[in-house]
């Protein structure tokens, strides 16, 4: 519960709900990019949801890019993400894919920083925490959505979807 309150907090900090675009979010294993770097949002877009693989007992990485100096957050899902146009928020910018129902985990930071390792426009970037993939059935999907700020207002990452 007091994840999902974090979640609230960050949500509740802002007015406006543009659509923004200078969010990012990838996945790691060491120093293996497993997703690439995913800027933006565009629901118009096929590929706005990012997919990856990982193999159990593999330890992945989930790098949120958005603001410098604002909290982050990041869902995790079971199963497929949620098809656009997804869940509005108010004074959320871009749209929530989580599945809210297979929502596992919500896990915070306090602020990002550290120089963009990114071209998504960001002032910052953070790798928001690392997990060991669990021994799961193989084929098991979950999906990762971050939580950034970008001008001064959050805003949803696309989502990522990896296949364990």
């Amino acid at each position: 519960m007091h994840t999902l309150s974090t979640l609230s907090v960050v949500v509740s900090l802002s007015v406006a709900a543009a659509a923004q675009s200078n969010v990012g979010i990838n996945l790691f294993r060491g120093n293996v990019t497993l997703s690439g770097v995913l800027c933006g949002f565009n629901c118009a877009s096929s590929t706005n949801t990012g997919r990856a693989a990982a193999a159990i007992g593999d330890t992945i990485g989930i790098r949120l890019l958005g603001q410098d100096q604002f909290p982050a957050a990041v869902l995790l899902g079971v199963g497929p993400a949620i098809s656009c146009p997804g869940v509005a928020i108010p004074g959320v910018g871009n749209t929530l894919l989580v599945d809210l129902a297979s929502l596992v985990v919500v896990a915070s930071t306090g602020t990002l920083t550290g120089p963009a390792r990114s071209n998504c426009g960001e002032t910052a970037n953070q790798a928001l925490f690392v997990i060991p993939l669990p021994p799961v059935a193989r084929g098991t999907l979950v999906h990762f959505q971050g939580l950034v700020f970008d001008a001064g207002a959050p805003a949803f990452t696309r989502p990522i979807e990896l296949t364990i």
